[in-house]
């Protein structure tokens, strides 16, 4: 089993955050994250947000890869 740690938890609840987001913007076009921070600011939100899901990624990728070779369960 994937044991989760501090940032993969911040991770995971920034990627619901933006997958939430997504779905107001794709479904009543609204952009929640917009109206609260401002244009600019949003912007590094949405980064942040990027790298917490390249960070999932590669956590995913290396849980695999020792389950694979038969290291973490």
């Amino acid at each position: 089993m994937f044991k989760l740690g501090k940032i993969e938890w911040i991770c995971l609840v920034l990627l619901l955050i933006g997958g939430i987001n997504g779905g107001f913007i794709g479904i009543i076009g609204w952009d929640v994250i917009r109206s609260i921070f401002g244009h600019v600011l949003s912007s590094l939100v949405y980064i942040v947000i990027c790298l917490a899901a390249l960070y999932i990624i590669y956590a995913i990728w290396n849980w695999h890869k020792d389950k694979k070779e038969g290291g973490a369960e």
